[in-house]
Parts: structure tokens; sequence; C-alpha cells
């Protein structure tokens, strides 16, 4: 009988090298995938970042090697506030407060390491079985400046070229909300100029 067995774990081991062979092979696929990619991607469990791709690398200067580094909270230093875009309460959490608002693509203002500011829309999905996130960060800084030149232009009188009633409106709502959330006194200056046209 034991004769009969030896032969069968022989098989089973083969068949065990050969699909270790197979998940290494496909590791090294889905890594070469990733670093193709001009996103920045990234695997988060909610304390830490597990996994990144070669773009998330150069943006952050983060290496492989900085296993120390806790680089979930480590990317909160590069939020620009800005109130057209997602800007977290507390840096330290910013990534539990995306997935508190319930909605799984946000847009972010952004400065890497090389003090270049960039738009992104970061998208992220669960990933099955475990309770770790995949994380997306398209660059949509070409789309957000048109977006801007099209808006200045929407927002500018052109007589005397300053910005009218509708964007004063708006940059009034977002420095009395940073005022009201930083608990600091508003102050406001109203002019009226003559002959403004000459």
């Amino acid at each position: 009988m034991a004769a009969n067995i030896h032969p069968y774990l022989t098989y089973q081991y083969k068949d065990v090298k050969q699909l270790e062979k197979e998940i290494s092979k496909q590791k090294k696929l889905t890594k070469a995938l990733l670093n193709f990619q001009d996103h920045l991607i990234f695997v988060t469990d909610h304390e830490d970042i597990i996994e990144f791709n070669q773009a998330f690398c150069i943006f952050t200067g983060i290496s492989k090697a900085q296993t120390q580094l806790p680089k979930l909270k480590y990317l909160s230093r590069f939020f620009v506030e800005d109130a057209n875009y997602f800007y977290p309460i507390d840096k330290r959490r910013w990534f539990e407060e995306i997935i508190e608002m319930g909605k799984n693509s946000v847009n972010m203002h952004l400065i890497n390491i090389n003090n270049e500011e960039i738009f992104f829309n970061l998208e992220y999905e669960s990933i099955p079985g475990s309770n770790q996130y995949l994380c997306v960060c398209k660059d949509i800084t070409s789309l957000e400046n048109e977006i801007r030149e099209n808006r200045q232009l929407f927002l500018m009188d052109s007589l005397p070229y300053s910005i009218n009633q509708l964007e004063m409106n708006a940059i009034l709502e977002v420095e009395m909300r940073r005022a009201e959330r930083l608990n600091q006194t508003f102050s406001m200056i109203i002019m009226d100029i003559d002959l403004i046209k000459h």
C-alpha cells in the first residue's frame, strides 16, 4: 500500500509546483500591467497602502523599500485645500472620509513631490473576500484646466474685466465656510467705483 501512495504524492507535488509557477507568472503579469499604467494605482486596507504601482512611486517619492512609512497617512500631505475638490476634515482619516461620503468616486486637488499641482479623479472598489480596496487615481488636470478657462470666460465681466456677481457670490460662500470651519472672524470691504468703464 505504501508503494501505491508514493507515486500519488509525487504526482500531487508536481501539481503544486505547477500551480506555484502559474501563480508566480500571474503575479508578474499583474505587476507589469499595473506599472504600465499612467494612473496612480494602490491597494489599501484603511490602515495603510499595501501595494502600489510605479506611477504612485513617481508622484509621491515613496519607494517599495520604505516598508516602515505609514503610506496612507503620508499621502494626506499632498492634498491642496480647494473648495471645488475633496479636502479631508481630518487628513489622517482621508480615505475613511471618502468611504463615509458614500461615493465611490471623488475629485481631488493634489500637489506632487515636485510641487506640481495635479487634479485627480479617485475611484475605488472593495476587493471581494477582504477588507481591502483597489484605488485608481486618473489624472484629469488638462480637463480641469479647460473647465477653469471656460469658467473664467463665463464669470468675467468683459468690459472692466472683473469678476461678475455670480463668481463674487461663490467666492463669498467659500470664504464664509472657511471662516466658520476655522472659527475665525470674517470681514468684507465693498467699494463703488464711479466711471469704471473709463
